[in-house]
């Protein structure tokens, strides 16, 4: 007949460890963020149309969270944002079997292809001729010099330079004439001069 100790040696032989089940973290994609609109490249403003995309894609990513998940699974539901000729692009990219699924080297090479070659004489020329149009706030007028602005190389100078624009493109000569009487004019105090302008002509219309 065995001890008391043999019989606990026995049970301590039989038993089996059951490991405890380990907490698992899952990342979700929030539902209710917005999903970007297609990206839709025209042959014109390629540029300015990927540049755009993407900056609704980067905020995407992170309200949304799907930057926490694997980078197939990022670029995958990047390529749903893609119209047709946006895919067409994609499709036609120098790219390795492994890099199709990388999202950081499809932003960039997508990135690459839109850039392409700006041709900035052709973008000052569309700058410098630009004019306020009739039914077009000064804030209006000023977005659109903004964006012509961005591929035409004027670095620090760009403020002065989109200034002068408004300056000699705004609608209303009596506008012009006040502002050309302003010795050290700045950008800031011509938009306030032309914000003025805008309610005035609003109040008489109303």
């Amino acid at each position: 007949m065995g001890t008391l100790q043999d019989v606990q040696n026995a049970q301590n032989a039989q038993s089996v460890h059951v490991p405890q089940a380990q907490h698992v973290q899952t990342v979700q994609v929030l539902q209710h963020v917005p999903f970007p609109s297609k990206l839709e490249l025209s042959a014109s403003s390629k540029k300015s149309d990927w540049e755009l995309f993407e900056q609704v894609w980067c905020n995407y990513e992170i309200s949304s969270r799907l930057n926490s998940h694997p980078k197939s699974v990022r670029t995958a539901t990047l390529l749903t944002c893609f119209g047709p000729n946006a895919l067409k692009i994609y499709n036609s990219l120098d790219l390795a079997e492994h890099q199709k699924t990388d999202i950081d080297v499809v932003l960039k090479k997508m990135k690459e292809f839109c850039a392409g070659t700006v041709n900035e004489t052709y973008e000052r020329y569309l700058f410098n001729t630009r004019s306020q149009s009739t039914s077009e706030t000064i804030d209006e007028f000023y977005a659109s010099l903004l964006e012509l602005s961005r591929n035409c190389g004027f670095g620090d100078l760009r403020d002065s330079l989109i200034r002068d624009r408004i300056v000699v493109g705004v609608r209303d000569p009596g506008l012009r004439k006040r502002l050309l009487f302003e010795k050290k004019l700045t950008l800031q105090e011509c938009m306030e001069k032309g914000r003025l302008v805008d309610c005035a002509l609003r109040g008489f219309h109303s």
